[in-house]
């Protein structure tokens, strides 16, 4: 499956109301999280439960581009709003500047906020949800499948752009001294939530190696320090959450139906390749001379081409004295655009003690090398060739 949007939701209430608004939902197996696959407009996606923080998100992330490679990350879920800012109970926030709150420094008795984690979100998602924002396009309001807690009708729920604070605490008391400090550096914010940071985390890591976008989306379930709710928002977040849930992922349904395919297929290269993982000989694994090994790489197709008919070449002498002894050209099986693929093949180690590495790269029938100016070291393995009585000991 060529999945175009992942989406992450920290809670099971936020996970089930963006699964409900998929279509064609079927079960992931094997995955560590709930895990469901569906699709919104034109657009694959899989939605994954995360969990709560920063950490967890981040961790999960990186699960999910190593696994599955979408071209855009979406963050879904509740938070709170500042109704200085004309955020209310109900309303959807889009970030597209998002504060770390908790990374900076403890000097003279106060917390000064470092800006190293602040980051912008994507811009194609944002001018895209701008339309619902700004626009007349009301049917994420409408078709919500979940009541206000305060029985008004949907229409009072109102989209914002804006600026949201990210950290690992929970913000009930926004006078509190540690809060007043974050927001001396920080000149207008509507919302706050806890796991941002840890998806800017995974997405700025991502971004060194593949195109990925990245948008939250937040339903807001409580107002910190409003009139009503006083220092501790856990009763207004219970009666608002399923609802604040619901209709961010109504919000988000809308927003992948604007979004046209040809976004994500333009900013895919034509043909490209990922290394996912060494199946098996890590580079570096101890082998004892003469010892036959199965070597096997996964990769993954990232491009929009279709690859047929290609093969694994190896670059240099196939054998030697202090070489790794291997066939000269193995066989890539054929591998859609999205897909990852499992290559293996059959060395064996020099007959005594070294360190050796063997380059492969990616050929078509004639041996013409696909990517020339790319991928300069192709696919390595790398061993240290000991002899057998440095593994085992010396027998009588």
């Amino acid at each position: 499956m060529n999945i175009s949007f992942a989406i992450l939701t920290p809670t099971p209430i936020e996970w089930l109301a963006m699964t409900r608004v998929l279509s064609g939902v079927s079960e992931a197996e094997g995955q560590p999280l709930p895990t469901k696959y569906g699709r919104i407009g034109h657009h694959d996606v899989v939605c994954v439960q995360s969990g709560k923080g920063e950490s967890n998100t981040a961790a999960t992330l990186q699960y999910i581009l190593n696994n599955w490679n979408p071209r855009w990350v979406l963050l879904v879920g509740i938070a709170g709003g500042f109704p200085d800012h004309h955020v209310k109970r109900g309303d959807v926030v889009v970030a597209k500047f998002v504060y770390s709150m908790e990374f900076g420094k403890l000097v003279k008795g106060r917390f000064v906020r470092r800006p190293d984690y602040d980051y912008s979100t994507d811009r194609t998602l944002l001018e895209h949800a701008l339309i619902l924002v700004d626009g007349d396009v009301n049917d994420w309001k409408t078709c919500v499948d979940t009541e206000r807690p305060d029985g008004k009708s949907p229409e009072e729920t109102k989209a914002h752009d804006g600026y949201v604070a990210s950290g690992d605490k929970v913000v009930d008391d926004p006078d509190h001294k540690f809060f007043l400090s974050v927001r001396k550096t920080i000149p207008e914010l509507h919302a706050v939530e806890m796991e941002a940071t840890g998806a800017g985390a995974s997405i700025k890591l991502q971004q060194s190696r593949s195109k990925v976008g990245f948008l939250m989306i937040r339903g807001i379930s409580d107002e910190p320090g409003s009139e009503g709710q006083g220092r501790d928002g856990t009763a207004q977040r219970a009666l608002w959450k399923r609802y604040a849930s619901a209709i961010a992922a109504s919000f988000v349904r809308s927003l992948l139906e604007l979004v046209p395919m040809e976004a994500t297929l333009a900013a895919q290269p034509e043909d490209a390749a990922e290394f996912v993982r060494d199946v098996t000989i890590p580079d570096g694994t101890i082998i004892q001379a003469n010892e036959t090994f199965t070597k096997i790489w996964e990769i993954r197709n990232i491009g929009k081409t279709h690859w047929r008919g290609r093969f694994l070449k190896r670059i240099g002498s196939p054998s030697g004295p202090a070489l790794i002894s291997s066939p000269e050209i193995v066989p890539i099986p054929d591998t859609a655009p999205g897909a990852s693929v499992q290559i293996a093949v059959q060395m064996r180690a020099p007959a005594y003690p070294t360190s050796t590495t063997v380059l492969w790269k990616m050929v078509d029938a004639k041996g013409e090398l696909y990517f020339p100016d790319r991928y300069r070291y192709g696919l390595l393995c790398t061993v240290h060739v000991v002899e057998k009585s440095s593994l085992f000991g010396k027998s009588d």
